[in-house]
């Protein structure tokens, strides 16, 4: 008797555990986004402040569009202004997730590129751009980097280990414009991360339609500033790696109703 007892007790104990696993991984599935087989967090936090998932992007190298890492961006507050988010002094992330190894040479060929490509006075900064690439190491596939912004200082994280730090607010912003200024390594990376909507041949892009109340055309949004113009989007089309939805055909209505709620 007592031995049954013993049992149906251990019974009911293994089902609680299980019973608080499965609730476990389903929360962590619902609290997840995921781009080319790759799944980042919803939120996280930097400098003991929150930051939520702006967007994903899926970063693509020569002619080939070999897949080489899945990044998301972290904001304070969700935007979709690449310049308001460059200039803001809130707290963000750059986390990339490798799908493909790359090698700290290549790393720092890249981002010496990106840097020159897309800051006014990179020269200026130039001894912040050799401790950054410095702190680069190989990478394969699984391995991430990750970029934490806080107060004047970018933190490197390389498989959630502190490698340096890069003070500088200078820094901060050409750090950021790699990925969100005139010449980001792929143009769908930076809609993604900015925002937007992921496509597969599964889930196609929305096709007829849509308006949206920007100040310019909405291929190069500025929510910050008042709406003053209302676009026609015709179509969306997947971009050429079927990851996110590119905006096609936006143009400015010729009548605009009396209010943006019309």
């Amino acid at each position: 008797m007592v031995r049954n007892e013993t049992i149906s007790t251990l019974n009911r104990g293994f089902l609680r555990a299980s019973v608080l696993l499965i609730t476990l991984v389903a929360l962590s599935t619902a609290h997840a986004a995921t781009l080319a087989g790759v799944s980042l967090p919803d939120q996280a936090t930097v400098g003991g402040k929150t930051v939520l998932l702006n967007g994903l992007g899926l970063r693509t190298a020569t002619m080939l569009k070999v897949k080489v890492y899945v990044i998301g961006l972290y904001l304070e507050s969700k935007s979709s202004d690449p310049q308001a988010i460059i200039e803001s002094s809130e707290n963000k992330r750059i986390a990339m997730h490798f799908v493909h190894k790359v090698s700290a040479e290549q790393l720092r060929d890249g981002w010496t590129e990106g840097f020159e490509d897309n800051t006014k006075d990179a020269a200026g900064i130039k001894d912040e751009i050799a401790k950054f690439n410095a702190s680069m190491r190989d990478v394969k596939k699984g391995d991430s980097i990750v970029l934490d912004f806080a107060g004047d200082t970018v933190d490197v994280l390389i498989n959630d280990s502190k490698i340096d730090s890069v003070a500088g607010k200078a820094f901060q912003q050409a750090a950021l414009a790699i990925w969100l200024g005139r010449k980001p390594p792929n143009e769908p990376l930076k809609q993604g991360i900015l925002g937007g909507q992921p496509c597969s041949p599964m889930s196609p892009c929305p096709s007829i339609d849509s308006t949206l109340w920007m100040p310019t055309s909405p291929s190069t949004p500025a929510t910050s500033r008042p709406a003053t113009r209302r676009w026609s989007l015709d179509s969306w089309r997947c971009d050429s790696m079927r990851v996110i939805c590119v905006s096609t055909s936006w143009k400015p209505l010729t009548r605009a109703p009396r209010s943006p709620q019309a």
